[in-house]
């Protein structure tokens, strides 16, 4: 098909799964189900522990994806832009595999990538900016 009745991308995949066997429709429409359990129950937890705000603004890098979408470069180059416009910046960061120490630390560039994470240490030393590790980011940014 070409011109204007070609399909692409994910109006391709919703005629497929449209046009396809029933089982496939069947199967979207029980995932979609257990989809909005999930996100009802993570509604009701936040209302009932609703989270703890710190006394600073918190940009996130990161989202779905995991390695080899550039956020450690992104985190640098944004850090750097808020530090040259006057601005405390603070890196915090879980560490390689969630870091083993329970305690949030102060990363230095000479620190072992082994215990940190070669991100840590890669961001400790190219920003001019506190690096903080800790298992749970909540108590990192407390730290920091």
């Amino acid at each position: 098909m070409h011109g204007v009745f070609e399909m692409r991308g994910l109006e391709q995949k919703i005629a497929a799964l449209w046009l396809g066997p029933a089982w496939r429709l069947d199967l979207s429409v029980e995932l979609s189900v257990v989809c909005g359990v999930i996100s009802a129950g993570r509604r009701w937890f936040y209302r009932l522990n609703p989270p703890q705000t710190l006394p600073a603004t918190v940009v996130v890098v990161g989202g779905i994806h995991v390695g080899g979408s550039g956020k450690t470069p992104l985190c640098a180059h944004l850090a750097g832009l808020l530090e040259r416009r006057g601005l405390k910046v603070g890196i915090i960061l879980r560490g390689y595999r969630g870091c083993d120490n329970k305690r949030s630390s102060l990363v230095k560039p000479s620190d072992s990538a082994e215990s940190f994470g070669d991100e840590a240490i890669l961001l400790a030393g190219k920003c001019d900016c506190p690096v903080v590790v800790g298992r749970r980011r909540r108590d990192a940014a407390q730290f920091l």
